[in-house]
């Protein structure tokens, strides 16, 4: 059965077995060298202080992962995250990457005046009288 939960210390292993070949096989990450363990731990670390980042296990082993981070570190990207996921090679077309992405929107709901733009999620200032202020 697979579980969908917020990421632990202890998936850093199963988050780089799922990440190494990507990087290590095509361009999508544009890093030429895996992070180690130890690494990926610092990232998962940093990310989700401010972010969330969720993992798919069925059992111990991780199937996949997807997070959300800073987009741009400027002040007008305040309020909009970049969204990444990740799925295991051999468990691809199972819908493993789809409940990460919804489980992701639902985080992401839970915060006020949060919308999806693409792959990135604008939320928007709150304004008084309770109207969110959007850029046409």
């Amino acid at each position: 059965m697979l579980e969908i939960r917020q990421v632990r210390e202890s998936d850093a292993g199963g988050c780089l077995e799922i990440y190494r070949p990507l990087v290590k096989e095509t361009a999508i990450s544009f890093e030429v060298e895996p992070p180690s363990v130890a690494g990926m731990r610092e990232r998962i670390a940093a990310a989700s202080a401010g972010h969330p980042w969720l993992v798919a296990v069925s059992g111990e082993r991780v199937e996949g992962y997807a997070y959300t981070g800073t987009f741009r570190n400027r002040a007008a990207y305040a309020w909009t995250a970049e969204t990444t996921v990740y799925v295991r090679q051999d468990r691809r077309g199972l819908g493993i990457g789809r409940a990460l992405y919804e489980s992701l929107v639902a985080c992401q709901r839970s915060a006020a005046g949060t919308t999806r733009s693409g792959s990135r999620w604008t939320s928007a200032p709150r304004v008084p009288g309770g109207r969110s202020r959007r850029a046409s």
